[in-house]
């Protein structure tokens, strides 16, 4: 009896760890196809609290598209109405783009400035969110 209580136990102990997976989410991986190079800069640091960076000069005007390549759906946080201020406006493009919209600013020499957007998505392991640095230098 005392066997069949310990096989019992053993094998829901297998069956535990066996189950035991990795549930983080993956982080977001995302993709530039084109921008103005020299009016603006565009990094990707995933691993880190900010894991992109665009910074456009202050005369800039256009815009950026970048696109979400292992989720199928984005979503952009209430934060990104804070980027007016940077003369910059998100939206979303599709189900996982996000474009990114610079009209020209004035800005003091030798001035930067900068905010933040949150963008998230949903997978079965849960929710996962992108923090992008958005800034404009002179």
């Amino acid at each position: 009896m005392n066997r069949i209580k310990l096989l019992i136990i053993v094998i829901a102990a297998m069956l535990a760890m066996a189950s035991c997976g990795d549930d983080t989410p993956a982080l977001m991986e995302w993709e530039c196809p084109v921008y103005d190079q020299t009016e603006i800069s565009v990094q990707f640091t995933p691993g880190f609290y900010t894991q992109g960076q665009i910074m456009a000069k202050r005369g800039y005007s256009g815009e950026v598209t970048l696109v979400c390549t292992n989720y199928s759906e984005i979503f952009i946080d209430e934060n990104a109405k804070e980027l007016v201020n940077l003369g910059c406006k998100a939206s979303k493009v599709g189900d996982n783009g996000v474009k990114f919209t610079f009209s020209t600013i004035n800005l003091p020499d030798d001035t930067t400035m900068t905010g933040m957007v949150t963008i998230s998505a949903k997978s079965k392991n849960g929710t996962t969110t992108c923090t992008f640095q958005i800034g404009r230098e002179s």
